[in-house]
């Protein structure tokens, strides 16, 4: 019993050492509509959407298990998380959470917030590359090789699902190579991680 314990603090030891480590390189990113497309586009929206008050309440909206539709949205407006990769500024992130041409804002850990001045996106993937500028040192996160990972192995997925911020699940590879349909190029390691849709 007292082995099994130790194994169990030992794990739990590692993740809040990752999540310490990795956290600060976790951004928060928001594309927002520029004000003449807002104006255009959000009559024509709020016309067509319908009203369900369940949908009011963001665990309804945002289920893991439901749609992440956003009722009464402008075209172009965008949320969810990205990651540090480079101390150049460039953070890894969805491409449908940047497309459309909008004002991506970017949130760091630490509070501070950035403008955005380059993105590049692929609707293929849905992978987006953007890029912040600062003077001061950020930190980065390291890109592994996802051919090392093996079914049944520990993951982590840190981020910030419906606007909480520095979120932290865990889970295991559940499986390599899956494809949903979702995308047009898919290669996707499965897992039981809760991560939003």
């Amino acid at each position: 019993d007292q082995e099994m314990i130790t194994a169990a603090k030992s794990l739990s030891l590692a993740f809040r050492s990752i999540s310490k480590r990795l956290l600060p390189t976790i951004v928060a990113i928001e594309n927002k509509p520029r004000l003449s497309e807002q104006s255009r586009h959000s009559g024509k929206q709020r016309r067509q959407a319908t009203f369900d008050p369940q949908m009011q309440n963001p665990m309804n909206r945002n289920s893991f298990y439901g749609s992440s539709a956003v009722p009464f949205s402008p075209r172009g407006t965008g949320a969810g998380s990205g990651v540090i990769v480079d101390t150049s500024g460039l953070i890894l992130t969805n491409n449908h959470v940047v497309q459309g041409g909008g004002i991506i804002t970017v949130r760091l850990h630490d509070g501070r917030e950035f403008t955005a001045g380059q993105v590049w996106g692929d609707p293929k993937t849905d992978v987006a590359l953007i890029k912040i500028t600062t003077n001061d040192g950020l930190p980065v996160a390291t890109i592994g090789n996802s051919d090392e990972a093996q079914v049944g192995g520990w993951v982590l997925a840190l981020g910030q699902p419906f606007g909480l911020e520095s979120t932290v699940t865990a889970g295991i590879i559940s499986a390599k190579g899956r494809a949903m349909g979702i995308n047009d190029r898919e290669d996707y390691l499965q897992t039981d991680a809760a991560i939003n849709p």
